[in-house]
């Protein structure tokens, strides 16, 4: 009888040692699995021959996860495919928005320059002095963990 018990135990014992091996096989098919929303905030389809798009992305995985982005990619010229075809979107800006979830305020300071600012930000990733030939200069009010 206890033979036949172990030869259960042991069974069970691989189960679920198979079963917890798949589960961590699993995990970053799990974490991208719907764990992030994505929303467009705001876009400027043309300032200083660019656009731009702010994204605010949560992630709920392991972490929580909040980010708002702010990529730049050539100005789409109405009529002219190639250049939708060729969506060359770059991240330029990327924080954590702390309380905050509105979108920064971009605009042009000047030839080739733009100014993006933001008040209150817990922390930033991503801070582009440049992208193509435009300076970026950013106003940042108060930056929680610098």
């Amino acid at each position: 009888m206890t033979g036949k018990r172990l030869v259960l135990i042991s069974s069970t014992s691989i189960l679920a040692a198979l079963g917890a091996g798949h589960g961590l096989l699993r995990l970053p098919e799990l974490e991208s699995a719907n764990a992030c929303l994505s929303e467009e905030l705001a876009a400027i389809p043309n300032l200083l021959d660019a656009k731009f798009e702010i994204v605010y992305t949560n992630c709920d995985t392991l972490a929580k996860d909040e980010a708002i982005r702010v990529y730049m990619s050539p100005a789409v010229v109405a009529g002219s495919w190639f250049a939708s075809w060729r969506k060359q979107r770059e991240l330029v800006f990327q924080y954590d928005p702390s309380m905050d979830r509105s979108p920064p305020t971009i605009e042009a300071s000047g030839n080739s320059r733009v100014l993006i600012s933001v008040s209150d930000v817990s922390s930033i990733s991503v801070q582009r002095p440049t992208w193509r030939n435009i300076s970026i200069s950013y106003r940042i009010r108060h930056v929680t963990y610098p």
